[in-house]
């Protein structure tokens, strides 16, 4: 569990140092024992979100042949409603 913990903190460290990511706190970040890291939230843009997985996938402890989803989702583009926004956006790299 403590490995797991600082797994989620280094996340969250690379997620807040990362100027791509304009706000960090609406990315939730999950670690569990079998090596799968998932980051739940809101983003801006398609940017923003891959950004967020490199970040996930660069810390220590996220380690070959671990799988990292990131389900965070952008936001309605300007002029969209928030029911035209997708429900779930999910996507999975294998390490």
């Amino acid at each position: 569990m403590l490995r797991n913990a600082r797994i989620e903190e280094d996340i969250r460290s690379a997620l807040d140092l990362d100027p791509r990511i304009r706000d960090p706190r609406t990315i939730a970040v999950f670690a569990d024992g079998i090596g799968t890291v998932s980051l739940r939230g809101t983003v801006g843009s398609l940017r923003q979100k891959r950004a967020a997985g490199d970040d996930a996938r660069g810390v220590d402890g996220v380690f070959e042949g671990s799988t990292v989803s990131a389900s965070t989702c952008p936001g309605p583009a300007a002029g969209a409603t928030t029911s035209s926004a997708p429900a779930l956006c999910r996507r999975s790299w294998r390490m």
